[in-house]
């Protein structure tokens, strides 16, 4: 990243998902020794899902990407933010409390759970801002043991018969995928021995998408739905707990550093003081030039045509079924004739080579041998009569010279 960097010339464009640096100077510092960046909390304020949208759009434009409609995107995402607001309004109503954990599990099968704070991620930021009860950690890196998680348990004494009350009361849990409980068999046995917290034994989870893909309104959309269902199924419990009336847009709230609220506490439902971003959609919010705009009328994106067969009648299938059946009957017509692979004709063509060569090769050395043994027989028998026609030669019987009749 540094040679890039250099080679180029410019600071690299880094969009932070958890804090917004550009309006608080000092939050996200980039350090061109290193190519690295570093953060400041005490100087960030938290950022949600509308935040960063509204800032990749920013960037899209920056860099000259051509512009579509997502008029049609930010309309749905609304809507589900709509729907969202009232089913949290609902668990707030039934003493429902939400919180996001991270637990870990050691070669021991002791538990550990890391509690999320609402205020360093953009999705749980978001849900907050739309009413969504959810429950603070006592601190930005707390760590609880699966010993400490049940409160009335003695040492020594088995969690499923003291799990009545919980360090958190938390009625739905946000996982994020790594760690996610899928309620199997083995999840269930295992908690009923090492874990039984009762809202993971009633698999009352819900997942967290944390760097699941990239942020924009359609994934914004689909979470909105995924936590309505959710909290609409969800059942207390543990007692109802008092909430924390607090204003979770304000500047004061949002300081990741000093805001939020504190170990246990989550804020009450309060319409006034709900996200209006997400549940206004307008054509303000695109306009500008800042953020990507309607080109509705205009240039309609192309519409996405999958690549499929084409349709195929019943007995058309039943027949190619039937040629492809396989059968040890050799007087059926559809019995198939296992045919010749590749390397089998490869092999056959190679051995026709070889053999034709052999073949030449053979023919070329009998010529080779018999052509000198001709010319000497052609040459004997040619002195021979020569010598006859001249009258000179003499013939040896038992080593007589006899003469030759002419």
């Amino acid at each position: 990243m540094k040679q890039i960097a250099s080679a180029i010339g410019n600071v690299p464009i880094f969009i932070s998902t958890h804090y917004e640096g550009n309006k608080n100077p000092g939050c996200i510092n980039y350090n061109p020794d290193t190519a690295t960046y570093t953060t400041n909390r005490s100087k960030c304020k938290a950022r949600s899902l509308i935040d960063v949208i509204k800032r990749t759009n920013e960037l899209a434009n920056f860099l000259g990407i051509a512009k579509v409609d997502i008029v049609s995107d930010q309309q749905e995402m609304c809507n589900a933010a709509t729907e969202l607001t009232t089913a949290a309004a609902n668990a707030h109503q039934r003493g429902i409390r939400v919180m996001t954990v991270n637990p870990s599990i050691d070669d021991s099968n002791k538990v550990s759970l890391y509690p999320v704070d609402p205020l360093s991620d953009p999705y749980l930021r978001s849900y907050e801002e739309l009413g969504v009860p959810i429950l603070h950690p006592r601190g930005y890196e707390e760590q609880i043991s699966g010993k400490e998680w049940f409160t009335d348990c003695q040492p020594g004494q088995k969690f499923i018969n003291c799990n009545n009350n919980a360090y958190y009361p938390v009625d739905l849990w946000l996982i994020e995928g790594r760690r996610f409980f899928f309620n199997t068999l083995e999840e269930q046995e295992y908690l009923k021995t090492h874990f039984p917290d009762k809202a993971l034994m009633k698999n009352q989870v819900a997942h967290w998408p944390l760097n699941d893909g990239p942020i924009s309104y359609t994934s914004a959309a689909r979470t909105f739905q995924e936590m309505t269902r959710k909290l609409n199924e969800v059942v207390r419990q543990y007692d109802s707990t008092l909430c924390t009336a607090a204003k979770v847009t304000s500047e004061i709230f949002l300081d990741s550093a000093f805001g939020g609220l504190g170990g246990g506490e989550y804020a009450c439902y309060d319409k006034q003081n709900l996200q209006l971003d997400y549940l206004q959609c307008n054509a303000a919010d695109l306009a500008g030039g800042k953020q990507m705009v309607t080109t509705s009328g205009q240039i309609s994106e192309s519409k996405f045509t999958p690549m499929i067969s084409k349709t195929v009648s019943a007995p058309m299938v039943m027949k190619q079924n039937k040629k492809s059946m396989w059968t040890n009957d050799s007087t059926k017509k559809n019995k198939i004739i296992p045919s010749i692979s590749m390397g089998t004709i490869i092999l056959i063509i190679v051995l026709v080579i070889i053999a034709s060569a052999m073949i030449c090769t053979g023919a070329i050395l009998y010529l080779c041998w018999k052509s000198p043994r001709d010319a000497a027989s052609k040459a004997i028998d040619k002195s021979q009569i020569e010598s006859i026609e001249e009258g000179t030669s003499t013939s040896t019987t038992n080593g007589e010279n006899l003469p030759v009749i002419t």
